[in-house]
């Protein structure tokens, strides 16, 4: 695996930092065989996922832990349904293609090693967290059928629990390995040599600036995709077939779990936090990684939720040139229309508590707190009800363009 790195000096010992450590676990992972465990259905409760296994004397299982899932609740024992069959815990249905790959199949490791398909009282079950056609094919391509999704809380008279095989950005194990090449052992690669991953096309719209990035992909030769738009079998074919990748850091990036050892990957990044779950990919599947700084946002904002803004970076011109790729000098500045909606998006989203709140928890250990405080007691302040004032608004950060039009086309130059 290697790394290479466009970016100032600070950020590039911070990206190291957190790309090369091992992230691999040792050892033998643990099944736990609950007699009289309960499996509570999930509960969204203040942002939060509850639910899980519980053993005899109601204590929540660890080892049943997701990014999202935590802890389990109290359940009324009248309504309490009762099983004499075996329950095999298999984790949480997500339908986040992002956490499907890293959440849904962190238990299915057992399954590879352990077939009770034809033993009628055994029962497989997952929660379930919304639905999608994607993570309902990749089960499927990786042959668990019958899967009961607990709607009720349930008591079994034995619950079998493996561990984890992975956790987001904090480990993998060779078990995590032996899942992701089982389902990809299952889809023929669709060979392509360059191929770009764009969010343009995702209903959330969070994210400015990617279509110039885009443009300069397409324009050396990289076949533009909406994963999304694809199936399972097509995103994961895709990927085993293709030399070299290019995609803002998230989700997309995250397909490389399927990929073949030695792929090259291009990872634009739009904020100055790194993903370490797609460290721990890379590292898993010895990806050769070259990280780019683009992030040209001025204003902070919650690592998974942005807004994020984009644009050709100095640190972005020097990857061009090194690589011999053509770019227009002439369109590579912002727009105010990006800018417009960049500060309309942040406008929207911090005058709601809870990002208010979530930016607060993200930047609690910063130094910059005194700076950062003044700006989300602004933020409280600020809201709209109608199209007067999103005008208003609109004004207002007209008159602030000219002023960071070119402070952050030029960003991070003095740093450099």
């Amino acid at each position: 695996m290697q790394n290479k790195y466009y970016m100032n000096e600070k950020s590039e010992k911070y990206f190291r930092a957190n790309t090369e450590p091992n992230y691999k676990k040792e050892g033998k992972l643990k099944v736990l065989e609950l007699d009289n465990a309960v499996i509570l259905p999930q509960k969204l409760v203040d942002g939060k996922i509850i639910g899980g296994v519980l053993n005899e004397k109601k204590e929540y299982i660890k080892e049943c832990d997701t990014y999202f899932l935590r802890c389990g609740y109290d359940f009324d024992e009248k309504t309490l349904i009762t099983s004499e069959k075996t329950a095999v815990y298999l984790g949480i249905y997500m339908d986040h293609w992002g956490h499907c790959l890293v959440e849904t199949i962190q238990h299915l490791w057992y399954l590879l090693e352990n077939d009770f398909s034809d033993n009628d009282n055994v029962e497989y079950v997952m929660l379930r967290y919304g639905y999608s056609k994607q993570t309902d094919e990749l089960l499927k391509i990786f042959g668990l059928k019958n899967i009961k999704y607990i709607t009720k809380s349930v008591r079994y008279k034995k619950v079998i629990v493996p561990e984890q095989s992975t956790q987001p950005g904090l480990y993998y194990t060779d078990e995590y390995y032996k899942t992701v090449r089982h389902i990809a052992g299952k889809i023929k690669p669709i060979k392509k040599d360059k191929v770009y991953f764009t969010r343009r096309q995702l209903p959330l719209n969070n994210l400015f600036g990617e279509e110039a990035i885009e443009k300069i992909f397409k324009q050396n030769g990289f076949e533009i995709i909406a994963p999304e738009k694809l199936s399972a079998r097509e995103q994961i074919g895709i990927i085993r077939g293709v030399k070299t990748l290019a995609a803002v850091s998230g989700s997309a990036a995250h397909n490389l779990l399927f990929a073949e050892k030695g792929v090259n990957f291009i990872s634009i990044e739009r904020t100055e936090i790194i993903n370490r779950e797609q460290s721990k990919i890379n590292q898993m599947v010895g990806v050769h990684c070259t990280r780019i700084d683009a992030v040209v946002s001025f204003l902070p904002a919650v690592p998974w939720a942005g807004p994020f803004m984009l644009g050709v970076t100095p640190y972005f011109k020097d990857f061009l040139k090194d690589n011999n790729m053509k770019f227009n000098e002439k369109k590579l500045f912002l727009n105010d229309d990006n800018l417009l909606a960049y500060l309309g998006k942040y406008q929207e989203y911090y005058s709601n508590s809870y990002y208010i709140d979530a930016l607060k928890n993200s930047f609690s250990h910063s130094s910059c707190n005194d700076l950062l405080n003044p700006i989300f007691e602004k933020l409280k302040k600020i809201q709209f009800k109608d199209h007067k004032e999103k005008k208003s608004l609109r004004m207002r950060i007209s008159e602030l363009i000219s002023k960071i039009k070119n402070i952050t086309a030029r960003r991070a130059v003095d740093t450099k």
